[in-house]
């Protein structure tokens, strides 16, 4: 299952002179067997569909004529393709390694887990519970027949797949005694890598259960479903990974799109089922407290504060994911559409943190800061004047969202959510809010009482925001938030 057979129908037997190291040339080279009948792996055949160019590694391109798959399965079972070698054109195909089905020989490729799934232990940690059972898997396939010549402790690089030991020699002599040749036995050395394409089909299974027990292990308060999302994240991290190599390979658009709406497609089910947002760092353990943060340390300490000023803890991390969102657009050089509806989005986020909190974003805030920001009593004239300085900024955040011509729907976000603060003013005072309202006609002792520490309020303000520029301009932080903190 995990090699499929491609049908060459014009191809001939014979042979090319290929280097034995893409990269140095000193090392040598080698021949290597065409024919009508190759293999490849299934995980390459998936990325296969009709009409495909297709490069095979050190021979050229094919053209796809037909993709035959198992309807139980889904598996590729055979590709039928031409010789399309006058075309010479690399850049958006995708590359396959392959080899002719007459020059292969067995071999067990054995692959290796950590014996303890964590990492590092805490003290109050049972290592009993972290002990990974199945550590060894042993893969038989099919490999190039130059390697007949490798001596046991030789140390290989297989295209495409990493670096192999070789354990045990291909042995043709005990074709007498056992009716077969003894397989060469190759165990796979880790180079750090964390892409799983590069494994075949059933490591990756294998190497997903060994991630999931790590996560479940570590997290046994975990919220129901935790073992659905341990995978939803691994897959995720897969299908990433896929979608970079293929960009890498320079693969064609469609390949690209069919990749990149799966992995949409993918962190839509994390949302649904976790209640958050993906972002890459995220862990199953943060899930957990996301889960019970809106009952506790989510809400404001001040419960007199306006309607609504809750789950801060769920926008803080909306946040983040947005701002990594529109650094990773630009790191791949995304359209001007796509950045700027990013960055409109996260504006919007900001607006709504402010709406709730009583004060502006900057990227070291914490929850804990909000709590000792918000006063604990229940006085009526701070809820009013709190109500009346959340209507003014985000009176700010409209007319600049119209000035900068945000999207429609971001404006009529703000312009909702400004009546609806505008509503609460009203409810607590008794009259409309105006621009000219002045609250200290009506309470003057609550509007003299922080007057004496007016001035060093506003030099910790300036000089919040100001370390607040510093960090955007430091993480090289888009021009239009940057321009929105400076003012």
């Amino acid at each position: 299952a995990d090699s499929v057979v491609v049908d060459i129908s014009d191809a001939t037997d014979g042979s090319l002179e290929v280097a034995l190291h893409p990269k140095n040339a000193e090392l040598g080279k080698r021949e290597v067997k065409t024919g009508k009948q190759v293999l490849i792996d299934q995980t390459d055949a998936q990325q296969i569909a009709v009409s495909d160019t297709v490069t095979f590694i050190n021979w050229g391109n094919m053209s796809i004529t037909a993709v035959t798959k198992d309807p139980k399965t889904g598996l590729v079972t055979k590709i039928d393709a031409k010789l399309n070698l006058d075309n010479k054109d690399f850049k958006k195909t995708l590359k396959v390694t392959w080899i002719e089905t007459s020059a292969t020989i067995p071999a067990i490729l054995t692959y290796f887990e950590h014996i303890i799934s964590k990492p590092v232990l805490k003290p109050d940690d049972d290592f009993k519970n972290f002990i990974n059972r199945d550590t060894k898997l042993e893969v038989q396939g099919l490999t190039d027949s130059a390697l007949k010549s490798l001596k046991k402790g030789d140390i290989i690089q297989i295209q495409r797949k990493g670096f192999f030991i070789c354990d045990s020699v291909y042995d043709e002599k005990t074709i007498r005694f056992a009716g077969k040749a003894a397989p060469v036995v190759l165990i796979s050395i880790p180079d750090g890598s964390t892409d799983l394409n590069i494994f075949p089909k059933s490591v990756q299974e294998w190497k997903k259960k060994t991630l999931l027990l790590s996560q479940n292990t570590d997290n046994k308060s975990a919220p129901k479903g935790a073992t659905d999302l341990a995978k939803i994240l691994a897959d995720i991290k897969e299908c990433g990974d896929s979608v970079r190599q293929l960009k890498a390979d320079k693969a064609s658009k469609e390949q690209i799109t069919e990749k990149v709406n799966k992995l949409l497609a993918l962190k839509t089910e994390f949302k649904t089922k976790a209640g958050i947002e993906w972002k890459p760092d995220i862990q199953l353990s943060q899930i957990t407290d996301n889960k019970s943060a809106p009952k506790g340390a989510t809400d404001l300490a001040n419960k007199s504060g306006p309607k609504g000023a809750t789950d801060l803890a769920k926008i803080l991390a909306d946040i983040k994911e947005c701002g990594d969102s529109v650094r990773q657009l630009k790191t791949d050089k995304a359209s001007k559409e796509q950045i700027t509806e990013k960055v409109n989005k996260l504006l919007a986020l900001k607006t709504e943190f402010k709406t709730q909190a009583g004060v502006d974003w900057k990227p070291d805030i914490q929850l804990s800061q909000l709590k000792q920001s918000n006063p604990s009593g229940g006085d009526q004239s701070n809820d009013i004047q709190k109500l009346d300085a959340l209507v003014r900024a985000q009176g700010e955040v409209v007319r600049k969202l119209k000035t900068e011509k945000a999207a429609k729907d971001v404006i009529t976000e703000s312009v909702n959510k400004l009546l609806s603060l505008k509503a609460d003013f009203k409810k607590a005072y008794g009259k409309d809010w105006t621009p000219d309202l002045q609250l200290n006609q009506t309470n003057g002792t609550n509007g003299g009482g922080n007057s004496g520490n007016a001035g060093q309020e506003l030099d910790d303000l300036v000089q919040k925001q100001a370390d607040s520029v510093r960090q955007l301009k430091s993480d090289k932080a888009d021009k239009a938030l940057v321009d929105e903190a400076v003012k």
